[in-house]
């Protein structure tokens, strides 16, 4: 028995660093390149009325709440903030930014138990802000720092299908944004740069599909999520973004359906006297 011990503490330690160099990997692919990153997809695989999951990984933190059976409602809020990079690494010299989103949606869901696959559908609208720094080079070669603040919008459709188990869940789904930025301020725009990525911003409402893939493992009620999204911008102006991010965080899963409120103690009832008994005492 204590051999037994030994081993599973010697597998433990054994696996944490694998764990930790996965989660490492997880933080350096999904690095913001650009003045757009996609967030996570939210993908929350309602079954029925009063049931709501929460996501949080290291920059999003996701909420969705089933009202009744078919409709429910999602919030996400995101965060990025990449310092400026002064050396050569995976970051481009003189990059780096920071960007905050905001965003509510609507949605049907319908849950098939024999096959325990649920479909869903939600649209939705985000508020946020992007700060960005980068250095372009003009054509003679020389480097140009450019920089970029403006707030924007986000418009969205996400239909997705996924399987739900105990111990084990995955959706697919694609997402459709269309981002539009308002009065945005940048600094020596156009100064003889080629192919300049700021140039078309401010007056083109950019369209991106974004297929995601989900995988949960773990427990019914908490699950280690990992998703892959690749972003697509469907139009042709130029626009520097992340075109695919990795995300890894917790999943929690909770059913309030049979849940009737506080209970507070019952009083005992005393039975009433009739006013006919009443009268004839008096």
């Amino acid at each position: 028995m204590q051999k037994q011990v030994v081993i599973q503490e010697f597998n433990m330690k054994k696996n944490i660093p694998h764990f930790l160099l996965f989660m490492g990997i997880v933080l350096l692919l999904s690095g913001c390149k650009g003045i757009y990153e996609p967030n996570v997809v939210n993908m929350p695989l309602l079954e029925e009325k009063r049931e709501y999951t929460v996501t949080v990984s290291h920059k999003n933190i996701q909420v969705a709440y089933a009202l009744k059976n078919h409709l429910a409602v999602m919030g996400n809020a995101f965060y990025t903030n990449i310092p400026t990079n002064t050396e050569i690494g995976y970051q481009e010299l003189g990059e780096g930014g920071k960007g905050i989103l905001v965003e509510g949606a609507v949605g049907y869901f319908n849950y098939y138990p024999d096959l325990d696959i649920t479909f869903e559908t939600y649209a939705g609208l985000g508020y946020g802000h992007s700060n960005f720094s980068y250095n372009s080079r003009d054509n003679n070669g020389n480097l140009v720092p450019q920089t970029f603040n403006s707030n924007g919008f986000k418009y969205f459709i996400q239909p997705d299908i996924g399987f739900k188990t105990k111990y084990f869940d995955w959706a697919l789904g694609t997402r459709f944004s269309a981002i539009e930025y308002l009065n945005p301020t940048i600094t020596n725009a156009k100064a003889n740069i080629p192919n300049d990525r700021y140039s078309s911003v401010g007056t083109t409402t950019y369209i991106f599909l974004e297929p995601a893939l989900t995988l949960r493992f773990g427990f019914r009620r908490i699950k280690l999520q990992v998703q892959y999204i690749h972003s697509m911008k469907l139009n042709n102006s130029p626009l520097y973004y992340t075109d695919y991010s990795l995300n890894a965080g917790l999943f929690f899963n909770f059913n309030n359906s049979k849940l009737k409120g506080p209970q507070f103690p019952k009083f005992p009832k005393f039975p009433k006297r009739s006013r006919k008994t009443d009268e004839r005492k008096g």
